[in-house]
């Protein structure tokens, strides 16, 4: 039995997104033009685009387009308003999220931290632990580090909602970068 042409178009971008013909944080070209290159109807194009979305490697962006969201292995430096928010994602595939903060202190770096992060020797960081959930599911134990003097005012109530967001709207700074080390474990 044939491939439908979807699943074609589907790994035809996919590829073309690893090897970065369309680099991370770029657009793809309008539904219209991949319409042509394809020769195929618009709601193939748009079931090729469903799966590379359900797949990680793209996010519709309404009126802007869809825009690659893949980044090869090993980048561990990333542009934050690239990246959905834990609350952006659970809104967008409805469901229910929730923040436990289960550690929120003051810390100073010594030189083991300073070297394991980045931080320098004495910065005083708020060091905050929270659990994720998704639908009644712990999923994510999210443990962060920020400057203390960057970050004045925070507490556990925000950590609870959006720190992200505190800093952006609350405080009025842009986030440009963030630093991740992502480690997944079976329970």
């Amino acid at each position: 039995m044939p491939k439908a042409k979807y699943e074609g178009i589907y790994h035809s971008i996919k590829k073309r997104i690893e090897a970065q013909d369309y680099p991370y944080q770029s657009l793809l070209p309008s539904e219209n033009t991949l319409i042509e290159e394809y020769a195929c109807s618009r709601n193939t194009v748009r079931r090729a685009l469903a799966e590379l979305v359900a797949d990680g490697y793209v996010q519709t962006m309404q009126g802007r387009g869809v825009r690659v969201i893949y980044q090869p292995v090993g980048k561990t430096t990333f542009t934050i308003g690239g990246i959905e928010t834990f609350q952006e994602t659970a809104r967008r595939n409805r469901l229910r999220a929730v923040t436990k903060v289960t550690k929120f202190e003051t810390v100073i770096a010594d030189e083991c931290f300073a070297a394991k992060s980045g931080f320098s020797v004495g910065d005083e960081l708020w060091s905050i632990e929270r659990v994720r959930y998704l639908d009644g599911k712990a999923l994510i134990l999210d443990v962060n580090y920020f400057l203390k003097e960057f970050v004045p005012g925070l507490t556990p109530q925000i950590a609870a909602s959006s720190i992200y967001d505190y800093i952006e709207n609350t405080l009025g700074m842009q986030i440009i970068t963030s630093k991740r080390r992502i480690t997944v474990e079976h329970a």
